[in-house]
């Protein structure tokens, strides 16, 4: 039932979009920061797997799971 004037909707699937959006963007920047320290050999080559795990998980999530229905 609607609220009375001046009230403010919850809107869960813009949520959902945003904070996977973001996910993304911060995994993606998570992976360009990694990639110096891993080419000056500071870092392993398996540093890479977090942050591509994680940009595999959120795209999977809005590939699967679509926040405005299939």
């Amino acid at each position: 039932m609607p609220r009375g004037d001046g009230a403010v909707e919850f809107d869960a699937a813009q949520e959902f979009a945003l904070l996977s959006n973001l996910g993304m963007g911060w995994a993606m920047l998570c992976l360009v920061l990694t990639l110096p320290f891993v080419r000056t050999r500071t870092l392993r080559p398996w540093w890479y797997a977090p942050p591509l795990a994680m940009l595999l998980a959120l795209a999977a999530r809005l590939l699967f799971f679509p926040p405005y229905g299939s």
